[in-house]
């Protein structure tokens, strides 16, 4: 059964910290498309409860994005993150993953978005 997805109104970013470039291009995209995206690069600041702000973060937003690549197989946060959205049933259906390579010096600087969100 297909069903009536709404767009997003605030979509988390997860992301491993080596992963930050991806984050960063995925999230200008998505702002670009008027899609409001919250991730820690951009709304943890250094003395803030960590947990605290990305639990809020969690039961705030309505999608979730999350980037995988082996740095984010082993990040604990990632895996904290994404095992949270999976119990949540609202967001089912809601859960983007976003598959990455780790090209290390050869990173990919073409990167280009799916036709869908191109349109």
């Amino acid at each position: 059964m297909k069903r009536n997805l709404r767009p997003p109104k605030q979509v988390f970013l997860s992301h491993a910290t080596r992963d930050r470039k991806w984050a960063d291009r995925i999230a200008g995209l998505l702002r670009r498309r008027g899609v409001a995206v919250w991730y820690s690069r951009t709304h943890l600041r250094g003395a803030q409860q960590w947990q605290h702000e990305i639990g809020a973060a969690l039961k705030r937003c309505d999608w979730f994005l999350v980037i995988l690549s082996p740095s984010a197989v082993k990040s604990m946060w990632v895996k904290r993150e994404l095992s949270y959205a999976l119990n949540q049933s609202r967001y089912e259906d809601k859960i983007i993953p976003v598959l990455v390579r780790d090209w290390g010096a050869r990173q990919n600087s073409s990167f280009r978005p799916p036709a869908a969100a191109r349109r």
